[in-house]
């Protein structure tokens, strides 16, 4: 799907920096209004998958690396800790450092 492809290009990209909606059409040989028909046809949005892959890096990071909430919402393309905060817990009901302290809980249980 066209979603799939958005997700995995947005992955192996975000290291580099979030990339843009039109360098992805781009990448993916599409006009802008070509993929935004694509993904209304998949009911998503650029925005739920860009979302979708920074809440998966985020959990994974925050489970296995002693990375600082500062540095991972930087990584992850957001302008303030606090954004990526508010983001975070809009995702996954809980604020980063709650997740993390959850997972280790469960994890010695």
């Amino acid at each position: 799907s066209t979603s799939a492809a958005i997700k995995s290009l947005v992955s192996i990209e975000l290291p580099n920096g979030m990339p843009s909606f039109s360098s992805v059409a781009s990448m993916l040989y599409m006009s802008e209004s070509s993929l935004r028909r694509r993904l209304q046809g998949e009911r998503t949005s650029y925005q739920a998958i860009k979302d979708a892959v920074r809440c998966e890096v985020a959990m994974d990071k925050l489970l296995h690396e002693d990375t600082r909430v500062a540095d991972l919402a930087e990584q992850l393309g957001f302008t303030e800790a606090s954004s990526f905060v508010r983001s975070f817990k809009s995702w996954t009901g809980q604020t980063p450092k709650s997740y993390k302290d959850n997972m280790q809980s469960l994890a010695r249980a």
